[in-house]
């Protein structure tokens, strides 16, 4: 229920490693249920009722619309205490949705978007030690595509959230810099591209095959005294760019705690 970029994501990255998996997708409109349907050769149901044939419901929803959804799901026939549902709305809570939907088997799943590409990140959380096995079930589906992490607690799963989902696209933002300055320097924008590309697959292999991966002790493998990339480091560090990064976080978390009292 849901059919946008993270839910697609979600989906696609199942079928691609389970093809025997089926999906029932559904959006008010049809539009984006129809286009991932193709996708994952699904059927578009008309009516929410005919979700009752899944065993797993997947609320992947803006917040903002988790309440008319819940009005829609409790005005079907769906015997929703049957069914397991795992919520990749950001900020809403286990308690508000089992509230909601009066059940008690409910995941949070928080995936990022790499996992199309079986590079994604996947955050798992669950309040009830007896949903052990659905959580094992749910980590099976999500192993193909993603690194999966189970979330000791829920205020920790909505913080991680915030750099395993949302990263991507500060990273992004850092590749875009760093080729608007090389092609300010009359290099060609494809080249420049490729290079900024690279650069971040050849750091992260790094990182990935570094025994402690102790960052700063790469960092300062990259750097030599007086010399350049010091400078760059020094000068970044002066512009106090790691406040900015916690700044921009604050602003997230605020942002977090305005979407849960909104769907409370």
């Amino acid at each position: 229920m849901g059919c946008g970029k993270m839910g697609s994501a979600v989906c696609l990255g199942i079928k691609k490693h389970r093809p025997e998996v089926q999906f029932l997708t559904y959006t008010p409109t049809k539009t984006k249920a129809r286009r991932l349907a193709k996708k994952v050769d699904g059927v578009v149901v008309d009516k929410i009722n005919e979700l009752e044939a899944c065993d797993i419901l997947i609320l992947a929803c803006k917040p903002q619309n988790f309440t008319e959804l819940t009005k829609d799901l409790l005005a079907s026939n769906i015997r929703i205490e049957n069914k397991i549902i795992v919520s990749i709305m950001a900020a809403v809570e286990i308690e508000t949705i089992a509230n909601s939907l009066n059940t008690s088997n409910v995941i949070r799943l928080m995936p990022s978007l790499p996992m199309t590409e079986d590079k994604g990140i996947s955050l798992l959380y669950s309040n009830r030690k007896d949903l052990s096995v659905e959580m094992y079930r749910m980590m099976e589906l999500l192993k193909g595509s993603s690194k999966v992490f189970i979330i000791k607690n829920e205020n920790e799963f909505n913080n991680l959230t915030l750099i395993s989902s949302s990263g991507p696209a500060y990273i992004y933002y850092l590749a875009n810099i760093l080729k608007n300055i090389a092609t300010s320097w009359n290099t060609d924008e494809e080249i420049a591209k490729e290079i900024v590309v690279e650069l971040f697959k050849g750091a992260c292999t790094v990182m990935e095959n570094s025994k402690d991966k102790n960052f700063i002790k790469l960092m300062n493998e990259v750097m030599s005294k007086k010399g350049v990339t010091k400078e760059i480091v020094n000068a970044l560090i002066d512009l106090d760019i790691e406040g900015s990064f916690q700044y921009s976080i604050k602003k997230a978390e605020y942002r977090s705690h305005e979407l849960k009292f909104e769907t409370n």
